[in-house]
């Protein structure tokens, strides 16, 4: 994400507002994970896989009725050992860096005991456990999973209305296979790169598939989900 042309303070607000709260940094935490992940997109080294595990959430046939529990289960707080998961790959690197996630929940703690509202420090920390991991775990399973492809080719074209997108892929994370094929460019900007590669290349695969069709496609996937990514 770009919000302002100066790199430092694009990252400083991205860290502030994002990484810390969520219990990480850019540089040495997230970002590096991520970079990771699409260096090796699909392989054993991807590190995506890794928080994954052999975890019961991924075993099994996947079909439609074990996301839609999952995201239930998820969304009741029962997903919290696999969001533990998840922010034990992303930690900063170096300790000094704790600093900044620590005082950022401090702040908001003390603030919320001065004002009274212990409430909203209480509800944005469930919103992390339910709400956020919930989404966040849904969405995964539109990116890569079933596809052999690896490298910026192993990601799913998918279209959803706009409810669909606004409850599951906010900032255009809907279109993933642009993302990894072009991640130089801002989230923003990848529905028009979607339009400008369709117009170059009709015959462009894969197809762009819709969000339902793709969700009964994974009734045919025999493998868990941690090997079929």
């Amino acid at each position: 994400m770009s919000a302002l042309p100066n790199r430092y303070m694009n990252d400083r607000l991205t860290e502030w507002f994002c990484g810390w709260p969520l219990g990480t940094t850019l540089d040495g935490g997230y970002r590096d994970w991520h970079f990771e992940h699409h260096r090796a997109l699909g392989t054993p080294a991807d590190p995506e896989l890794a928080y994954r595990g052999e975890s019961s959430t991924y075993s099994g046939t996947i079909t439609r009725a074990h996301i839609i529990a999952r995201f239930v289960q998820d969304s009741l707080g029962m997903g919290a050992s696999g969001l533990w998961a998840f922010v034990r790959e992303i930690l900063p690197e170096k300790r000094s860096s704790y600093a900044g996630p620590v005082l950022f929940y401090a702040l908001f703690l003390v603030t919320s005991l001065y004002l009274d509202a212990t409430w909203v420090f209480i509800v944005w920390c469930w919103s992390i456990v339910g709400g956020f991991w919930a989404v966040f775990r849904m969405r995964t399973w539109f990116e890569h999973v079933g596809l052999e492809n690896h490298g910026p080719f192993g990601s799913h074209r998918i279209s959803a209305n706009p409810v669909i997108r606004f409850l599951f892929f906010p900032h255009n994370t809907h279109c993933h296979f642009e993302h990894h094929l072009h991640p130089q460019v801002p989230q923003s900007n990848l529905p028009e790169l979607r339009k400008r590669m369709q117009a170059r290349d009709p015959l462009l695969k894969p197809v762009v598939q819709p969000f339902g069709e793709l969700l009964e496609q994974f009734e045919d996937i025999e493998e868990s989900y941690a090997k079929a990514v």
